[in-house]
């Protein structure tokens, strides 16, 4: 960073190695610096975000995934973060965004943290049929991301039996 602090790609390395030393809340003062080179990274601003949510500022991390979803409304990630840290008392523009994504076809793992971020939302607004359901949506989107089979488990299980 001495010889080029502008390089982002960059911060994303430091953050990671911090994360993996058990110092991400070293990162902030980095990203934040990163952020103020290229303010328009979603990703950047979301790692940011991210960050001052598990650190305890919960208000800093809420304005930057409200920005997030302000410029860059397709970027899904933001909306899931939004979802675990605010507290929703009314429908506002981000319940409405969200229900306009699912509507233009998205990719499935897109699709079940949108509804799982909208679950969560008409469960604080305490519309709880429709939180149910979308809760329910984002489990069966997910349920079809991936192959189970019982059988295997099970003949598994009379292997370790007969060891």
């Amino acid at each position: 960073l001495e010889i080029d602090p502008t390089y982002i790609p960059l911060y994303a390395v430091l953050l990671l190695a911090l994360k993996y030393l058990g110092g991400a809340e070293e990162a902030i003062p980095y990203l934040r610096r990163a952020v103020a080179i290229k303010s328009d990274d979603s990703q950047l601003l979301s790692n940011l975000g991210s960050l001052l949510a598990e650190s305890g500022e919960t208000a800093a991390a809420l304005q930057i995934f409200e920005k997030v979803v302000t410029f860059d409304p397709p970027y899904i990630p933001a909306y899931h973060m939004l979802s675990v840290i605010k507290k929703f008392e009314r429908k506002d523009e981000t319940v409405t965004a969200m229900e306009h994504l699912l509507m233009q076809g998205i990719a499935p793992q897109d699709e079940a943290i949108l509804h799982y971020a909208l679950g969560k939302a008409y469960e604080d607004l305490r519309i709880y049929d429709v939180s149910f359901r979308h809760y329910k949506a984002a489990n069966d989107v997910s349920r079809q991301s991936f192959q189970y089979d019982i059988a295997e488990d099970l003949e598994f299980f009379v292997q370790i039996r007969t060891c």
